[in-house]
């Protein structure tokens, strides 16, 4: 269990109060499973407006070469909106040159303030070496 708090910095007013429960399970091999869920209280103008989110993700490793995880998330606000949000990752790892990654994600964020939000779809390709 976690909480983070924000405040305002000229009067000292609480603008966000962001709890969250995190759980991870382990399978002997090659299986792993996270579940979380969070409560994020926002007051902005006066008004309090309440986000909710759960998801879910799994992670899958064949051998110690690759590994494959996807995701799903949903948040609503005030059980009135709702957005959903995946993302799926495959790495494998390349002899003597590190590991390579492939990474698709939908990511957003819902703010009060407008020019803040955002909803993305995120493509990612990387190279990981160590030296």
């Amino acid at each position: 269990l976690s909480n983070s708090r924000e405040y305002n910095n000229e009067p000292e007013t609480f603008i966000r109060n962001y709890f969250k429960i995190n759980q991870s399970i382990r399978f002997k091999r090659p299986f792993e499973t996270n579940f979380f869920a969070s409560v994020n209280l926002v007051n902005g103008d006066g008004s309090i407006i309440n986000y909710y989110s759960a998801g879910i993700k799994g992670m899958y490793r064949l051998k110690t070469k690759y590994n494959f995880s996807a995701g799903f998330r949903l948040v609503t606000k005030d059980w009135d909106e709702t957005q959903t949000g995946f993302s799926i990752s495959a790495r494998a790892k390349i002899k003597y040159l590190g590991e390579i990654s492939f990474d698709l994600e939908q990511n957003f964020i819902d703010y009060i303030v407008p020019e803040r939000s955002f909803n993305e779809f995120i493509a990612r390709f990387s190279l990981i070496t160590k030296w």
